[in-house]
C-alpha cells in the first residue's frame, strides 16, 4: 500500500465530473436507456470490466422504449479462420447471428424474443429466450411468463448475473437497489429464471410468487452426477454438446416487501431449489435440493443510510451484509460495507458485492468516499481489504487481499476534461502453516498489480470529440519475484458527419509483458454490444464504426476492427489459433422501429 499511500498528493489535481454521477443515479433507479457516450462513460467507471458487468443489463434493455414493435439483426464475423473451423473441429459457420424482437402495447404489455448462434455453432436459434410482461393491472404490478430475473434485497438470495462492479463510484456497486420483477431477453444463456412469476401490489407492501423451470448445462462424472456448471454458452463441438442440458432446476419462491415509510423498507425472500441429478461440488455441495431464506432492509434517517441482507441456506452457514452511508454535506457523501459469505455458502442465482465472481468463501469490509468541492469537481476513492475462509480454487490456503483505487477528473471548461486514475490490487497468501514434526513455515506468494491512467478529452465542436489515452501496469509477484510491466496508448477520433450520420476511429498500441499485465480497452461497437477486450503482449489494434440513421424508423452500423501482434506468429490457442498474427473482424446490425 506504500505506493497507493504516495498517490494520495494527487487528490487535488484528480477530479470526477457530477455527469457521470448522474449516469449512475439513473441505472440504479433502474433506467435503461442510454446514448453510446453515456454507456461508455459507465462501462469505464467500472474496474473489473474483464467481466463486463454490465453486459447483461443494459443489453437486455437497452432498445425496448419507443415503437410498438422493434427489431434487431446483428450479424458478426472473424475473417480468418481458426483451426476449428479448417480442421472441421467446429460443427458450425464461424458468422455469429443475434436476432431480437420486441412489441410493447401501451404501458402495460410488453413481449420480446431473442435468437441467437454463437461462432461455431450450427443453428441460428442455438439459444432463444423470450417473454410476455404484463404491467400495472389493478392489483397486478408486474407478470412475466417466459425467462425473467429476480432482484430481491442485496443480492444474496436472487439476482442478476451481472452488476456494476468496484469502480470509481464507491457508492453504487456496494448498496443494491433492487428492481423485483425483470423480464429477460439477453444472449446471456444462464443468468435467468424461466416459468412465471407475478407481483402484487397491496397498501404499503408488495408480495412476489415465482416459479422456474429449466435445462442447464454441465459436466457429468461417471456416475452422472454432476461436478460442475458449464456457464460459456457455446456448442460448437461433440464434447461441448454433449454438456447441453444434462440436467433441470426447478425452483419455487416467494419475495415479500413491506414499505414502513416512503424511505423505509423491509424485505423477506425464500425459495427452494431441486435438481433432477446429484450435484457433486465437494466442499461446497453435494445434493440435488436446497433451500434458502433471508431477510434484508434498506433504511433512511436524515442523512443516514441503512442498508443489509442476512442469508441462510439449509446447506451451509449464515452469509450477510450490512453497510452505512452517510451525507453529512450536499457534496460529500462516505460509505462503509462489511460482508460475509462463508466457504460452503451455495446457490446458482446470488450476485452480492464483494472482491470475487462468487457470493461465497469471502469476508471483507469496504469503504468509500465520492466528494464535490465545487461542480465541476469531485474526488471518489475507496479502499477494501478482504480475505477467504479456506482454500480456494487456485490457492491450497486461503488468501487475503486490499484493493485500493483514486479516480478524479478535472472540466477544465465545456470542452476539455482530464481523468486520472490509481488502483493498486495485492492478493495472495502470507501466513505461517504447519509443516510437521513440530516446525512451522512461512507462506508469503503475493501478488501486487499498479495501475494509473491519464485520460484527455477534447470536444472540438459539438459534431467533432478527439480522445487520448496512456496507461501504465506493473505486476509483480513476491515469491517468484516475476516483475513485468505494460504500457498502452490510443487515440480517438468521434465525428459527426450529419445529424444522420456518425463516425468513430480508434488506433491504440499497446506493449505488455504477458497476460497478468494486460489492460482492458473499452471501445464503441454496434448498437446494444459492450466490447471491453484484453490487450497484451505487443501490437496494434484498430477499428472504424459508423452508424447511419433514416429517421425514427430505421439505423444501420457497420464495424471493422483488425489487430496484429508482432510479437507472436499465430494469434490464438488450442482450436481457436488462427493462421495468422492477424485478427480483423466486420460487425453489421439493422434496428427497424414500426
Amino acid at each position: 500500500m506504500g505506493g497507493a499511500f504516495c498517490m494520495l498528493g494527487l487528490w487535488l489535481l484528480m477530479v470526477n465530473c457530477s455527469e457521470a454521477q448522474e449516469l449512475f443515479d439513473r441505472y440504479a433507479a433502474g433506467d435503461s436507456i442510454f446514448t453510446d457516450d453515456e454507456i461508455e462513460t459507465l462501462v469505464e467507471q467500472s474496474v473489473d470490466i474483464e467481466n463486463s458487468p454490465l453486459l447483461d443489463f443494459l443489453q437486455v434493455q437497452q432498445s425496448t422504449a419507443g415503437g410498438n414493435v422493434e427489431i434487431r439483426s446483428r450479424l458478426a464475423q472473424q475473417l480468418q479462420e481458426s483451426r476449428g473451423y479448417t480442421e472441421q473441429h467446429y460443427l458450425g459457420t464461424p458468422m455469429k447471428s443475434y436476432q431480437r424482437i420486441t412489441i410493447t402495447r401501451g404501458e402495460h404489455v410488453r413481449a420480446g424474443i431473442l435468437f441467437e448462434k454463437d461462432a461455431g455453432e450450427q443453428n441460428f436459434d442455438d439459444f432463444s429466450t423470450g417473454f410476455v410482461c404484463l404491467n400495472s393491472f389493478g392489483a397486478v404490478s408486474s407478470a412475466v411468463v417466459g425467462d425473467y430475473v429476480v432482484e430481491a434485497g442485496q443480492g444474496l438470495a436472487l439476482w442478476r448475473g451481472y452488476d456494476v462492479s468496484k469502480g470509481a463510484n464507491v457508492i453504487m456497486p456496494a448498496m443494491r437497489l433492487g428492481r423485483e420483477l425483470v423480464p429477460y431477453a439477453s444472449s446471456g444463456e444462464t443468468a435467468f429464471l424461466r416459468g412465471v412469476a407475478m407481483n402484487m401490489r397491496f397498501p404499503n407492501s408488495t408480495a412476489m410468487g415465482f416459479y422456474s423451470q429449466k435445462s442447464c448445462s454441465g459436466s457429468l462424472d461417471a456416475a452422472g452426477n454432476v461436478v460442475s456448471i458449464y456457464a460459456s454458452g457455446y456448442f460448437r463441438n461433440r464434447s461441448e454438446i454433449e454438456k447441453r442440458d444434462v440436467f433441470e432446476e426447478r425452483i419455487v419462491g416467494v419475495r415479500l416487501k413491506y414499505d414502513v415509510s416512503d424511505s423505509n423498507l423491509i424485505g423477506a425472500t425464500a425459495y427452494t431449489t431441486n435438481f433432477s441429478r446429484f450435484l457433486s461440488f465437494g466442499s461446497q455441495f453435494q445434493g440435488n435440493r436446497y433451500n434458502v431464506a433471508s431477510a434484508d432492509y434498506n433504511f433512511h434517517i436524515l442523512d443516514v443510510s441503512l442498508f443489509g441482507e442476512c442469508t441462510k441456506n439449509s446447506v451451509s452457514d449464515l452469509a450477510g451484509v450490512s453497510g452505512v452511508m452517510l451525507a453529512p454535506a450536499p457534496n460529500l457523501n462516505l460509505i462503509s460495507v462489511y460482508r460475509s459469505y462463508p466457504a460452503n455458502f451455495f446457490s446458482l442465482h446470488t450476485n452480492g458485492f464483494g472482491n470475487g465472481s462468487g457470493t461465497s468463501n469471502e469476508k471483507g469490509f469496504y469503504v468509500g468516499v465520492r466528494f464535490f468541492p465545487i461542480p465541476e469537481i469531485s474526488v471518489s476513492s475507496y479502499f477494501d481489504q478482504f480475505r477467504s475462509f479456506s482454500n480456494t480454487s487456485s490457492s491450497l490456503y486461503p488468501i487475503e487481499g486490499t484493493d485500493f483505487l483514486l479516480q478524479c477528473e478535472n472540466a477544465l471548461g465545456p470542452r476539455l476534461r482530464l481523468t486520472t486514475r490509481f488502483q493498486e490490487r495485492v492478493g495472495g497468501v502470507e501466513q505461517t502453516v504447519d509443516a510437521g514434526q513440530g516446525r512451522s513455515s512461512r507462506v508469503d506468494d503475493r501478488s501486487t498489480r499498479r495501475n494509473f491512467r491519464l485520460n484527455v478529452d477534447y470536444r472540438l465542436s459539438s459534431s467533432v470529440r478527439m480522445r487520448g489515452r496512456f496507461e501504465f501496469t506493473t505486476f509483480r509477484t513476491l515469491m517468484s519475484g516475476k516483475h513485468e510491466t505494460g504500457v498502452m496508448a490510443y487515440n480517438d477520433l468521434s465525428f459527426r458527419a450529419s445529424p444522420r450520420m456518425r463516425l468513430d476511429v480508434r488506433v491504440v498500441s499497446f506493449n505488455t509483458s504477458s497476460y497478468d499485465a494486460g489492460m482492458g480497452e473499452y471501445e464503441s461497437d454496434l448498437p446494444g454490444v459492450l466490447a471491453v477486450p484484453i490487450l497484451y503482449g505487443r501490437g496494434v489494434k484498430w477499428y472504424i464504426l459508423t452508424t447511419y440513421s433514416a429517421g425514427e424508423k430505421l439505423e444501420f452500423a457497420l464495424k471493422y476492427s483488425d489487430m496484429i501482434r508482432d510479437d507472436i506468429e499465430r494469434l490464438g490457442t488450442g482450436w481457436d489459433e488462427l493462421p495468422t498474427n492477424h485478427d480483423n473482424r466486420v460487425g453489421v446490425q439493422l434496428d427497424v422501429k414500426f
